[in-house]
């Protein structure tokens, strides 16, 4: 696997994270939950709930037995990791679907050594902000988030020439891969109009998969960390998969097959 040199911290790079089902309890859920509508995992961000070996967990019930807190806690000591990774390399934001107040509580609850760097970090439900907006949909609450977020950092971060700025977009649905999208190319044209950033921002995707089990998890938190400051250094927009048996590379975001970073293949 590819082994990253070590990154010097820029403001020009904003690594938003979709925090639904990375380092919640969430992630736990089997292959074989039902999607709920929002993300895969709605109905029981919700009720607080979520889903270990059909076993439900919730928020506001008893705490996970001692052989599943060794689990979570081990799951967790690499979760953040993966955080403190992105920490080193830009601004982390942290955007979730979930509504206000659920990602501290199931930290807290299941994965405790974690709750620290998130609390460090700005996060924010894109549902509790827009939804009484009159967004209706999970993709509005994230594509309005992506917007503000994106467009708020992005302000007070002055333009130096020849530096290129660029946005990473780590989650595992469609809609923070959309949104991601659409805010940088929403920013690029107004910054075209007001001349204030020429080159513009960079937009790199890194979608997981939807529905992984806990052993494609670990992976998927190894493969970001040994592959981020790489993605980070790249110079152009990328748009990338995790596949449950490979980790493609996409073509590019404008149609382009990207010529200069090799797709590597991580078999599982």
């Amino acid at each position: 696997m590819y082994n990253p040199t070590p990154a010097v911290f820029d403001p020009h790079h904003a690594v938003v994270v979709d925090e639904n089902s990375r380092s919640s309890t969430a992630s736990y859920a089997s292959s074989t939950s039902t999607d709920s509508g929002v993300n895969g995992f709605e109905g029981w961000q919700k009720a607080g709930a979520t889903e270990y070996n059909n076993t439900a967990l919730r928020v506001d019930g008893p705490g996970p037995s001692p052989e599943l807190r060794k689990t979570l806690d081990a799951y967790a000591q690499l979760a953040n990791a993966t955080l403190l990774t992105a920490m080193e390399l830009g601004t982390v934001i942290i955007i979730t679907n979930a509504e206000t107040g659920w990602l501290p509580l199931t930290c807290a609850k299941f994965l405790p050594s974690l709750l620290s760097t998130v609390n460090s970090i700005y996060h924010t439900s894109a549902r509790s902000t827009y939804e009484p907006q009159g967004f209706a949909s999970a993709f509005d609450w994230k594509d309005q988030a992506f917007r503000h977020s994106i467009a708020s950092h992005f302000s007070e971060v002055p333009f130096v020439p020849g530096r290129r700025r660029c946005v990473i977009s780590l989650g595992d649905s469609a809609h923070e891969r959309m949104a991601a999208i659409y805010a940088c190319r929403e920013f690029n044209e107004q910054s075209m109009i007001d001349s204030s950033s020429p080159a513009g921002l960079l937009c790199k995707s890194l979608k997981f998969m939807e529905r992984p089990d806990l052993e494609h998890l670990r992976k998927e938190q190894y493969l970001i960390q040994d592959c981020l400051a790489q993605v980070v250094r790249y110079d152009q927009d990328l748009d990338l998969c995790i596949q449950p048996q490979q980790c493609l590379v996409k073509d590019d975001i404008h149609g382009n097959q990207s010529s200069r970073m090799q797709q590597q293949q991580q078999q599982y």
